[in-house]
């Protein structure tokens, strides 16, 4: 038995995806059917849908549209008693429970109906990396807590930071990488003052 299919409606904009589909199987699936269709997700392929969204699911789409649970509006649940339960039959909090809320099992999802949403047809992503001192990076990341909230929500800019030993130099440095997301093409950040030197 096979349980990954991605089904989608542009109609109605959503799309049933089996709890056993990945998240790149599900973009896939988006992207054959349409260039402006989307789904609030995280970026990594290989994770199982349903372990993203019942854990609220995070990713490059969600400063937008929040989360990936927040844009699942229906479900298809078997409970402990074999029963096939949809949003209504199971109720309103066992519905916010499966999506993130509840750290429990409920049952086993059979299947999400999630919304689709409208991206443009080109988006850009960027990474930058700034290896430096501990002090510099430490600036860098200060100041990107005071950028990155007041930017438009179409742009999505995340930073992590690691430790890197210079082996040339003996010494060990720090990784600030910042990962960013617009929805639109590079030039109108520019055109639309959303540069951030960083």
């Amino acid at each position: 038995m096979q349980i990954d299919r991605v089904s989608l409606d542009l109609r109605s904009g959503t799309a049933w995806v089996q709890g056993g589909a990945t998240l790149g199987q599900t973009y896939y699936a988006i992207s054959q059917a349409s260039n402006v269709r989307g789904f609030a997700t995280g970026s990594c392929p290989t994770v199982g849908v349903g372990g993203h969204i019942s854990g609220g699911g995070f990713g490059f789409l969600s400063r937008k549209y929040r989360l990936a649970a927040d844009n699942v509006v229906d479900v298809f649940l078997v409970d402990a008693q074999g029963r096939i339960l949809d949003r209504e039959s199971m109720g309103e909090e066992v519905f916010w429970a499966i999506r993130g809320g509840g750290g429990r099992i409920w049952g086993i999802i059979y299947a999400w109906k999630i919304r689709l949403l409208e991206v443009p047809k080109t988006v850009t992503s960027f990474v930058v990396s700034r290896p430096s001192s501990k002090s510099v990076v430490s600036r860098l990341v200060h100041k990107w807590q005071f950028v990155a909230p007041k930017l438009v929500d179409d742009f999505y800019l995340s930073v992590s930071i690691r430790s890197t030993v210079v082996a040339s130099r003996g010494i060990g440095e720090m990784n600030a990488q910042f990962n960013g997301f617009y929805l639109g093409c590079v030039n109108s950040i520019y055109t639309n003052n959303i540069v951030v030197n960083l």
